[in-house]
């Protein structure tokens, strides 16, 4: 489900923050040490959005390419768009939660926080 906010360019959260180094992170990482969805617990999550042959579901070797978010920016609601293949133009779409954020931060050292607890 996608949440439509227009954003004023001048808003800023800690949650933007987190979103712009995972993104950064993930661009920087070498292709070998790619971050797979079965890492993330991911692995057969329904997708959100997007579709590769009969799939409804999130495979655990699809790689994760970026994060984005949407909704407001002081509770935003997470997605990672994943692809089953290197070449792939089309992305696997999930909705992120606290615990694979978690573990997403941990694995590029990233000192986040995520959720309440």
């Amino acid at each position: 489900m996608q949440h439509d906010h227009q954003l004023p360019s001048t808003t800023h959260t800690v949650e933007m923050d987190q979103i712009a180094e995972l993104n950064s992170g993930l661009g920087e990482r070498d292709p070998s040490q790619a971050i797979r969805a079965s890492l993330l617990g991911l692995q057969g999550v329904e997708l959100t959005s997007g579709s590769h042959g009969n799939l409804s579901s999130l495979p655990g070797d699809a790689v994760l390419v970026r994060i984005y978010f949407d909704g407001p920016p002081e509770y935003p609601y997470l997605y990672g768009h994943f692809r089953t293949h290197p070449g792939d133009q089309d992305s696997l779409t999930v909705e992120l939660h606290t615990d694979a954020l978690r573990k997403l931060s941990s694995l590029l050292h990233l000192q986040h926080v995520w959720g309440s607890g």
